[in-house]
């Protein structure tokens, strides 16, 4: 298969998570302004929320490509460890740790899961 044709399930994913992540910040967002909810308490959804929505971008991926479901769900979590690194680092001056590394970690493995199991209930499989 050609490269260009893996960039457009790669782009599909990567648009899902992206959407999906900024819906569900805001709906976190009315969750914290209308009710008396603090933001520590908010702060144990995030990492879960993030987890799923990954898995699903692996997941779309996965579906659209029919095949090699870990390399385009690896890729599509590794566009959204790019973007959200180039955020963190260049527009909010965080060093990376290692705690960083754990986290990064797990949503590149919710996203190549994901990956893995779209191309398995995919319906171009080769």
């Amino acid at each position: 298969m050609e490269n260009k044709l893996w960039i457009t399930p790669i782009l599909y994913g990567l648009i899902a998570v992206v959407g999906t992540l900024l819906a569900s910040s805001f709906m976190l967002s009315l969750l914290l302004h209308f009710t008396a909810l603090s933001e520590t308490a908010i702060h144990w959804f995030l990492l879960p929320i993030t987890l799923i929505t990954l898995f699903a971008g692996g997941f779309i991926a996965g579906l659209k490509s029919g095949t090699k479901g870990w390399y385009v769900g690896g890729v599509t979590g590794l566009a959204f460890l790019l973007l959200v690194w180039l955020i963190s680092f260049l527009g909010f001056d965080t060093a990376f740790r290692l705690q960083n590394l754990l986290i990064y970690s797990s949503y590149l493995l919710s996203s190549v899961i994901g990956g893995v199991i779209g191309v398995n209930m995919s319906p171009k499989k080769f």
